[in-house]
C-alpha cells in the first residue's frame, strides 16, 4: 500500500485538478497541500486525510491503495462544479443508464 502522501500527489496529477481548488472544496488549507505535494510533509491529520480521500470518491484506504483511474477522476471533477440540481439530474442519468445495462434482455423463447 502507498503512503498518503503518494497517493495524494498521484490522484492530484491524474485529475489536474489545481491545488487550490482542491483546498477550496475540501477545507484543507492550501498551504497542507502544497507541503504534501512538494514532500514537505510525511503525512496530515486524518480529519484531512478523509476530507480529501471524499473528494475524490473513495475512503482512506481506497485511496491509497487503488490507483487513479484519470477518466474518473475527470468526471468527479467535472460533477463537483455543478450545482446541485445539476448533480440531481446528473445522478438521476446515471441510474438509469445502470438500470439499462443491468435490465434483463427481452428475448423470445
Amino acid at each position: 500500500m502507498k503512503t498518503f502522501v503518494e497517493s495524494f500527489i498521484e490522484h492530484v496529477r491524474a485529475s489536474e485538478t489545481p491545488i487550490a481548488e482542491l483546498s477550496r472544496r475540501t477545507g484543507v488549507s492550501k498551504s497542507k497541500m502544497d507541503a504534501l505535494m512538494n514532500r514537505r510533509a510525511k503525512s496530515t491529520t486524518v480529519d484531512d486525510a478523509m476530507k480529501i480521500s471524499k473528494f475524490f470518491g473513495k475512503s482512506v484506504e481506497e485511496f491509497c491503495s487503488t490507483p487513479p483511474d484519470p477518466k474518473i477522476l475527470q468526471i468527479i471533477s467535472l460533477v463537483q462544479k455543478l450545482s446541485p440540481q445539476e448533480r440531481d439530474l446528473v445522478e438521476g442519468q446515471l441510474r438509469g443508464l445502470r438500470a439499462l445495462r443491468d435490465a434483463p434482455r427481452n428475448r423470445p423463447h
